[in-house]
């Protein structure tokens, strides 16, 4: 297939996707959150912004109709795979937070669980600068992921959405 015809083809897939109904769920969260962390740092205020832009309102955790508990926060990075002259290929990076959540009057909305998320990337010996920022960049796309999967389960538990 040539190129022109590809262009046309996903032209013509992406206009007519929106009239089969088709769109990208968005929870629409209302109410009073708090977000407590044992470690504040750049996930509370990513899980903050993103619980705002979802339509809650953030609030101190004594005026809060939930509060979102984050806890045991770990980044590990590790060796997936060598070269063979024995120096590590690609790595594994993972992200992973304790996070639970109670009502106003302690009930649990979400109970105590571990999210986590990983990706392997593979080492560019011959720039480990840009190998460094493209692990920088996952680590956000991690940090992004755990963000969407604790605001998804916000919406489910509270029925939002």
């Amino acid at each position: 297939m040539s190129f022109r015809r590809r262009v046309v083809a996903v032209t013509l897939f992406i206009a007519v996707l929106p009239g089969c109904g088709f769109h990208l769920r968005v929870w629409e969260l209302s109410g009073d959150f708090a977000v407590a962390s044992d470690a504040p740092g750049p996930l509370e205020r990513a899980l903050e912004r993103a619980l705002r832009e979802s339509g809650a309102a953030i609030v101190d955790a004594e005026a809060a109709a939930v509060v979102v508990y984050l806890s045991d926060e770990r980044e590990t990075r590790r060796g997936v795979s060598l070269t063979p002259g024995g120096q590590v290929a690609e790595y594994e990076i993972a992200l992973q937070v304790v996070v639970a959540a109670q009502d106003a009057a302690g009930k649990a909305v979400i109970a105590r669980r571990t999210v986590r998320a990983e990706r392997v990337y593979r080492l560019d010996a011959n720039n480990l600068v840009g190998s460094r920022a493209e692990e920088t960049l996952i680590l956000r796309e991690l940090q992004a992921d755990l963000v969407q999967r604790i605001v998804r389960s916000l919406g489910a538990a509270t029925g939002a959405g």
